[in-house]
């Protein structure tokens, strides 16, 4: 069968991939070098096609090494650790299971809380956001935001003097009924474009009934913490 060349210009991971068989409910068919499955981890399918590097094609039950390259790179800086466990899909049907075995591309590399606020202390001398002003006006906006999302509701709120977590803000959903995996995308949208400042970094931990959202966000100054969302 002649396959195709096909190269990535600028790989981000390199990955180990295993595609389920039909018996797995995975695919009716092999796959190719080049395809382009929904590259799934923390809740969200991202495009990313894939470069196979030892053979052009795999054939189902079979594992194969692959390069990965995100179409929107931007929305995985400081996402992924070697080991890292992800799906790949086509919609919702889960076709391949995968282990990133490298990172290619540095800035993808897991963020520590710790070094960030270093880096962002010494390079630019930003300061912890102000307790009594900052903090309350990140709450305050955190309460009236979930007014509008007939999703979540308010649960509470605990500041402290920790720099790697100011603020720990609490909600939960407003069904028991609901998946709380169904629900990641509109809750991280809602982190990104109601609460964080200026600039953001964050990373999501989910399980059936908890999800934690670690953020670090900044502008003239800095706050970090975690937003939780419960299942009650």
């Amino acid at each position: 069968m002649d396959i195709p060349h096909f190269e990535l210009p600028l790989p981000d991971l390199e990955v180990e991939i295993n595609y389920l068989t039909r018996k797995e409910s995975g695919r009716t068919g092999p796959v190719f070098t080049g395809y382009c499955g929904q590259f799934y981890y923390d809740g969200f399918d991202w495009d990313a096609p894939q470069q196979f590097l030892d053979e052009e094609i795999c054939f189902l039950g079979e594992t194969i090494r692959a390069y990965v390259q995100f179409m929107s790179p931007k929305q995985h800086i400081g996402k992924f650790y070697v080991g890292k466990i992800f799906k790949v899909r086509e919609g919702a049907k889960t076709v391949g299971i995968g282990k990133i075995l490298k990172i290619l591309r540095e800035d993808f590399k897991l963020w520590e809380v710790e070094k960030e606020i270093e880096k962002l202390e010494n390079k630019n001398s930003y300061q912890p956001i102000s307790p009594l002003v900052n903090v309350k006006g990140i709450i305050t906006n955190f309460k009236k935001s979930l007014k509008h999302h007939n999703d979540f509701k308010y649960l509470g709120f605990k500041s402290t003097k920790e720099k790697n977590c100011l603020l720990e803000l609490t909600c939960s959903l407003q069904s028991s009924s609901t998946n709380i995996e169904d629900l990641l995308p509109k809750f991280r949208k809602f982190w990104m474009d109601e609460i964080s400042m200026k600039n953001e970094m964050h990373k999501i931990q989910f399980s059936e009934d908890k999800v934690e959202l670690e953020f670090l966000t900044w502008d003239t100054s800095y706050c970090t913490g975690k937003i939780i969302l419960i299942k009650n």
